[in-house]
């Protein structure tokens, strides 16, 4: 059991790099319990993704050192 936990957050930890080194994420609506397989895996990986502190806490470091990083560029807000 442990082991299949460990693979469920490395996969979680995988598709979150994913998404926060991709430029453009487009967000689609699929219906639920209509065939599409791994639907209910995907929702529960989701889920585990989003409520894990260890990750919100990451995903929030991450993107206050993005955020930061583009203010000293000067991309974000007024610079002088």
């Amino acid at each position: 059991m442990r082991i299949k936990i460990l693979i469920t957050r490395l996969l979680a930890r995988s598709i979150q790099d994913s998404l926060y080194y991709t430029q453009n994420i487009r967000l689609c609506c699929i219906r639920a319990h209509v065939g599409h397989l791994g639907n209910e895996k995907a929702d529960e990986l989701a889920k585990e993704a989003i409520t894990s502190s260890s990750a919100k806490q990451d995903l929030k470091q991450r993107e206050l050192a993005k955020w930061q990083s583009r203010w000293d560029d000067g991309i974000n807000g007024c610079s002088s």
